[in-house]
Formats: structure tokens, sequence, C-alpha cells
């Protein structure tokens, strides 16, 4: 959301050509892989199945239930679901909101970008742990393994 108010105030144009044609590269560059994967791979090739292989194919939503879709009925159940093209949409329209009334506005994006920095410095924090916990893992499992076959030949050789 802080993303959407920095951007209101940008020249939207600008940034709208260059996610298309990002966008229209990549998908370039995807298609092109997976053709010469294909190509090369032959997937779906019957001689490459030792046994028939079943597989029901699920009807595909029509468009008009996927955009539909995409409209959250619940903004909460929305992100507690993970459901992301929902808390895009709805953090777009948001920050448009916000944008757009003026002095209370201001105050809201305020809030918003305080507590964005409030959780960019939580995610650094548990970032510089991790090292730390990562270590504490390795070494239990190291001295399970190490630890457990030495009981083992303690009980066994006494």
């Amino acid at each position: 959301m802080v993303q959407v108010l920095s951007v209101i105030h940008q020249n939207w144009s600008r940034l709208g050509g260059k996610t298309i044609s990002f966008y229209l590269f990549t998908t370039a560059i995807a298609l092109t892989v997976a053709i010469l994967a294909a190509v090369i791979i032959h997937p779906g090739n019957a001689s490459l199945a030792g046994n028939a292989l079943e597989y029901s194919v699920k009807d595909a939503p029509s468009l008009s239930e996927v955009l539909i879709n995409i409209v959250p009925t619940n903004p909460m159940q929305a992100m507690s679901e993970g459901n992301m093209l929902q808390i895009i949409l709805f953090a777009v329209i948001f920050g448009f909101a916000i944008s757009h009334i003026g002095e209370r506005g201001t105050r809201v994006a305020s809030f918003f970008n305080d507590l964005n920095e409030v959780i960019m410095r939580v995610v650094t924090l548990i970032m510089q742990l991790a090292p730390y916990g990562v270590f504490a893992l390795m070494a239990k499992l190291s001295l399970t393994l190490v630890l457990k076959p030495l009981a083992v030949w303690l009980n066994t050789s006494s």
C-alpha cells in the first residue's frame, strides 16, 4: 500500500509502459524456454510412459468467475487465506482512496509509512538472527547424530 501511495504522485503512463514492456519481455522469454524444452524433451510422448497414466482435468473457470474472484468480499479473509490478487487489488484501491481524500489521507499515509518502517525493522532483526537459529539447529542435529551411536556403542560394549 505504501508503494501505491508513492506511485500515485508520479507519472502513471511512464510506469505503466515500463511495466507492460517488462511483462511482455519476460513472457516472451518464458515462452521461448517452454517451446525449446518441449521440442527437446517431447513431453506426453507415449513411449516415455511405462503404464497408462490417467488424469482427470478440472474444468477451467469462466472469465467472469475469474474477474469476480479477484474482488475480495472480505479483505481480512483474503489476507488470512493468502489470496494475492485480492490483496493487491484491495491495496491499490485503498491507496488510491487515501491519496484522494486530502489532509486526512496524508495522516493515514504517514501512519502506513511508519508501520512499514516498523515491519521492515522486524524483518531485518529476524534476518540478522536467522544464522544463529540455523547454527542451533545444525548443532542439535550434529549432536544427535554423534551422541546416539555413541550411546548405543557404550551400552553394547559393557
